[in-house]
């Protein structure tokens, strides 16, 4: 169940790490204005928050794939399908949640740092 658990956060960091990094670019285009920037970047990480969410709230009516399971487990053979579908997506929904919450809070950093922007610019 730990590599499982494993392999699941390392695919859900994997997209959030692609999605950061767009976040960033868009930061950084806006680096002329600082409060704005961190604003969007707030904004964008909220928005990676309820993607995240739903993701998680829809995981379960979506079809598994045999190659989906067969990404996280080694021998397959040695579980039920049925099973393994279970420990998959509730490892997958765990991850979910579990970088939603650090994505809104860091989206509730940046917008912190652009209110305070606002005030002091």
């Amino acid at each position: 169940m730990e590599d499982i658990d494993r392999l699941a956060r390392i695919t859900v960091g994997r997209w959030c790490l692609y999605a950061v990094v767009g976040i960033a670019g868009v930061m950084a285009v806006l680096s002329y204005n600082p409060r704005v920037s961190f604003h969007v970047g707030g904004i964008l990480a909220l928005t990676l928050a309820l993607l995240l969410v739903l993701k998680a709230s829809t995981i379960e009516s979506r079809p598994t794939t045999r190659r989906d399971i067969l990404d996280f487990a080694r021998d397959p053979a040695q579980m039920l399908e049925q099973h393994l579908r279970t420990l998959v997506t509730y490892a997958l929904k765990e991850a979910y949640f579990s970088f939603a919450s650090r994505a809104c809070a860091i989206a509730g950093a940046l917008l912190c740092v652009s209110l305070l922007l606002g005030l002091l610019l």
